[in-house]
């Protein structure tokens, strides 16, 4: 039963896609929105008479909007993308709302609706003809509610709630149709036989009484019946118990042939590649997508000799069923088949007893079965180009010409799996034998003792690993012509780069290494071996946590008794020993880090020195490290001797080769400019003044390139400090004073016009000081005389008090208030006389 809910996807609104640019006529209208909405329901419900009735009746307006759509079509318009009426439209929704269980017979009048249509026979350029049609469609849909009226309730709604519910129910149609292949093909023949596919994939069965009233079709539907429906049915028992028909369609080509592929093993193998996978591939003609995924399968396992012989063996199934089918029906396929087993076996990284018996069987097939035709006397059967094999995968490697399919390149791959069955016990693969044995290639040689000794590098742990490995590989140099195209030189090389890359032993690189390997002499007639080691070093510098292993590595490298030419030490262009450049970068980063903390790097390591000067002038790490450090600029010689280094560590600049021609003579004044930046940053004038006027009486060109600097002190401003702003000033007028024997004499202007503020600023300062010094004199001189006053009123009031209380009533019959009368004019007499006052000057 079809869900006619508010949120049934059939009704859900939706705002509908519509292509505006197609003609008015193509525009779905309300009636056919309906008509399309009611055969959803009835579809979904199983009403098979009710729809064949109305079927009938709208045929010929189907047939008309189905050959409308063709002609715009034509035009360029999508005609799988337009909500209407057609063939297509309606069929697709009978077969997705239709239920499953419905007897095939009931569905004959869906085949009666295509086969009616005769494109040759309906018109559309008469305008009148689909106005009539769409008068009659409505008459119908009107007969149809009158006789059915439960089904108005969900016909009768607004025209722009019908259209949105029809354009949601259309694009989930669309959707599901296309999962199960139905075509939305023009061709009425196509549309026809893509039903019937589509409906038997749907009910997961065949139906073989579909079409029995179309015979045309039967041949085409039987073969596919039997070809891929049958074929599916009889591997799913070997898939999942929920795999159905319809899962299966949704599948890719190349999916269903994994799964096919799958399920081939030991006890299944014959049946399976018998019954179904060629079976499978003949119908579906995917010989070359099965060669592809072969290819897949084949690269995926180069590395793994048991998974890979267990690939090839089903190529070897029912007496090589599957190379003779291929044979058969695909001669190009089959070539490709061939050259693809060729390409996996110089591929295949290692060659077991297992795998290489597998290869030399099937390729001894191969040789059986091959015609005059494939057999070719060309000269690339004869050359193998080694450096066109360096980084290809399989996909690439089988387009070379040694992987035809000739007599003479199978026997040649046959012949060199001999040769690793025999001579080899060490999976040697097919193609590192061949490289070794027959290419004149220097590098390839070289590749193939670079892997040799890698893997045994990494097992080296004491000398005697190291004096085994060393005997190993002067016998291979010395009693072999395996690696006879690589020179001594390379030899050593590659030994330096890859010790270097795997090991920190030094004293065994130094004293035993080079010793036996190179020889003392001859290390110290080739700088190149000198070059790698300091080439290691820089890595190591660059890579390092700490500096332990690289100042071990540099100590051996001091050694008289190992490098006695101190020439073969690599210079930089600027002349400068790679040596020296190391070992002061290492004095540069210990005296960084066991000094300052720096705030933009919790663990300060060597790469982080690297970082911080970026290719640029080695003064851009004193300066971060005094942005980073607030202390810092207070100890300018450290940061001087800091600096030095850095110079020499990074020499190649030219920033850097600037400063080395000036022999350092600046560095000082320098590093102690970008001092005194940071004092006024961190508010220190007393510095910036004090080492300024140091500075200023040392002539420089540098402090005449950096005269701003000064002229920033002369600027200081500090309001939240306590120094006397007198003080200040003076201090600031006796820098520019100086700095005007330094600066540029166009530059003379601002420090003048400075000058003069100062002096303003010194001048009103003075004049403030002078009011506020009288001001202060004045008021001392209240507060004194005020004091005094209160003092000696203090004192005649406790004295005449003490009288009073010493006084008895006998002797004194004054009246209190009288007392304190005599002794306030006492107060005043006496106040006068001890200030100098009198009655009358009062």
């Amino acid at each position: 039963m079809l869900d006619t809910s508010e949120h049934s996807p059939l009704f859900e609104s939706s705002i509908p896609i519509a292509y505006y640019s197609l003609l008015r006529s193509v525009v779905p209208t309300m009636i056919t929105n309906q008509v399309y909405l009611l055969i959803g329901l009835l579809a979904s419900e199983g009403k098979t008479l009710q729809l064949k009735s109305l079927v009938d009746l709208i045929a010929d307006f189907v047939y008309f909007k189905t050959k409308e759509i063709e002609e715009l079509s034509k035009q360029g318009y999508p005609h799988d993308r337009i909500l209407d009426l057609t063939l297509y439209n309606v069929t697709s929704l009978l077969l997705v709302f239709l239920p499953d269980h419905l007897d095939p017979h009931l569905l004959t009048f869906i085949l009666d609706l295509l086969d009616g249509y005769k494109p040759e026979d309906v018109v559309v350029s008469d305008d009148t003809s689909g106005t009539k049609l769409e008068l009659e469609l409505e008459e119908t849909l009107e007969r149809f509610q009158a006789s059915h009226p439960d089904y108005q309730t969900y016909l009768n709604l607004d025209p722009s709630t019908i259209s949105n519910r029809a354009t949601k129910l259309c694009k989930q149609v669309t959707k599901k149709s296309m999962a199960l292949s139905y075509s939305s093909s023009l061709d009425p023949t196509k549309l026809t036989v893509s039903f019937i596919k589509a409906r038997t994939i749907k009910v997961n069965e065949v139906i073989p009484d579909l079409t029995f009233n179309f015979p045309l079709f039967v041949d085409e539907v039987s073969d596919w019946r039997i070809n891929y429906v049958q074929v599916a049915h009889k591997l799913f028992p070997y898939l999942s118990p929920d795999m159905t028909l319809s899962k299966w369609n949704t599948l890719t080509i190349r999916t269903q042939l994994k799964l096919i592929y799958d399920c081939i093993n030991q006890d299944s193998a014959e049946k399976v590649t018998h019954e179904i996978l060629l079976p499978y591939i003949t119908y579906i003609n995917c010989w070359g997508e099965y060669i592809e995924f072969l290819q897949t399968v084949f690269e995926q396992t180069l590395q793994d000799s048991q998974l890979l012989a267990s690939n090839l063996s089903k190529l070897k199934t029912n007496d090589f069923e599957v190379l003779k089918v291929f044979q058969q029906n695909d001669s190009n396929c089959y070539n490709r088949l061939v050259s693809l087993i060729i390409g996996t076996g110089y591929l295949t990284s290692s060659v077991d007893l297992s795998l290489c018996l597998m290869f030399k069987e099937i390729l001894s097939f191969i040789l059986n079965v091959s015609d005059d035709n494939t057999v070719s006397t060309n000269s690339a059967d004869e050359t193998i180009e080694l450096n066109d094999w360096k980084e290809k995968n399989l996909s690439e490697v089988i387009k070379f010409s040694t992987m035809v399919p000739t007599k003479n390149n199978i026997l040649k791959l046959r012949t060199l799996l001999e040769c690793c069955e025999k001579l080899y016990a060490s999976n040697l693969s097919v193609f590192q034998l061949l490289n070794l044995q027959f290419t004149s290639d220097s590098q390839i040689q070289l590749l193939e003792l670079n892997k040799f000794l890698a893997n045994e590098i990494q097992y080296c742990s004491s000398e005697r690993d190291w004096t085994s490995l060393l005997n190993t590989l002067n016998w291979f140099l010395n009693d072999t012509q395996i690696f006879s195209q690589v020179s001594k030189e390379e030899v050593n090389i590659l030994f330096f780069k890859l010790f270097f890359s795997q090991s920190h032993d030094y004293h065994v690189f130094f004293r035993l290494i080079i010793p036996q390997l190179v020889g003392v002499h001859e290390f110290n007639k080739n700088p190149k071996y000198a070059s790698i080691i300091l080439e290691h070093a820089w890595s190591l510098y660059g890579a390092a946590s700490n500096i332990n292993h690289l100042k071990t590595l540099l100590s051996h490298f001091h050694d008289p008794s190992i490098v006695t030419n101190p020439d073969i030490i690599p210079k930089n262009t600027n002349n400068v020993s790679q040596n020296s450049q190391l070992q002061s970068l290492i004095s540069a980063f210990e005296s960084i880090s066991q000094r300052f903390h720096l705030s933009f790097s919790r663990n300060f390591q060597p790469k982080n020195l690297l970082l911080l000067n970026n290719g640029e002038d080695p003064i851009h790490v004193i300066v971060r490290i005094l942005e980073s450090e607030e202390s810092s600029y207070k100890d300018p010689g450290y940061l001087v001797d800091i600096y030095e280094n850095l110079i020499i560590g990074f020499s190649d600049s030219s920033e850097s080769s600037q400063l080395l021609k000036a022999q350092f003579a600046d560095l000082q004044i320098l590093v102690q400019l970008k001092c005194i930046e940071f004092s006024l940053v961190r508010n220190d004038f007393n510095y910036s003044y004090q080492h300024g006027l140091e500075l200023l009486d040392s002539p420089s060109s540098i402090i005449q390139q950096n005269w701003i600097v000064f002229f920033q002190i002369s600027k200081y401003i500090d309001e939240d400090s306590s120094e006397n702003s007198k003080i200040l000033i003076e201090k600031q007028l006796s820098i520019l004073g100086k700095l005007l024997l330094h600066v540029p004499t166009e530059f003379n202007v601002p420090i003048v016009e400075q000058w003069s503020l100062l002096n303003k600023d010194l001048e009103r300062i003075k004049g403030d000081l002078k009011l506020r010094n009288k001001r202060v004199v004045r008021e001392s001189n209240a507060r004194a005389n005020e004091s005094l006053e209160s003092r000696f009123t203090r004192a005649l009031t406790s004295s005449a008090t003490e009288v009073l209380k010493n006084q008895t009533a006998q002797n004194l019959k004054v009246d209190l208030g009288q007392a304190q009368d005599k002794f306030s004019n006492m107060l005043v007499n006496g106040l006068g006389w001890a200030i100098g006052a009198t009655p009358n000057n009062r």
